[in-house]
């Protein structure tokens, strides 16, 4: 989002701090955009918005991300595509940065709220959201992330 990035730097924020907020501008923006549309389209715009940003949460890009894809595979390969229309990087990389970061944690807190009626999409997303967070929880415990 380069008019982001451009009136972040006018105002003085650069380097890091600048990606960083331009892409939680960005992501909260894909999922204001997408959240009239339920969990779908919350997770669907949040994780295209993010996509257009280098995912710049404060996971070492070297180690955790490419560990994460790595999880994101294996997890499909055992469970399957996930239940709702999120894919298995997505909700990883979710799960992963409400670990690291308050933005992130809120980010979440919002789209679960937003996944607590009864529709299929939101008890699927309630459930691979689970999932996700237990292989978290474990790469944790590893101290892989």
């Amino acid at each position: 989002m380069p008019t982001i990035a451009d009136a972040l730097g006018k105002s003085g924020v650069v380097g890091a701090d600048q990606d960083a907020l331009t892409t939680l501008i960005a992501t909260g923006l894909g999922v204001g955009a997408g959240s009239g549309s339920g969990a779908i389209g919350a997770v669907a715009g949040g994780s295209s918005a993010a996509g257009v940003e280098v995912f710049n949460r404060q996971l070492h890009k070297e180690q955790e991300i490419p560990l994460l894809k790595k999880k994101a595979e294996e997890l499909e390969a055992i469970q399957g595509k996930p239940q709702s229309s999120a894919r298995w990087e997505d909700l990883l990389l979710i799960a992963s940065g409400a670990e690291v970061d308050a933005a992130d944690q809120a980010r979440l807190k919002g789209l679960m709220q937003q996944s607590s009626g009864n529709d299929p999409e939101s008890v699927a997303f309630v459930r691979d959201m689970a999932i996700a967070y237990d292989m978290v929880a474990q790469l944790a415990a590893q101290k892989s992330l």
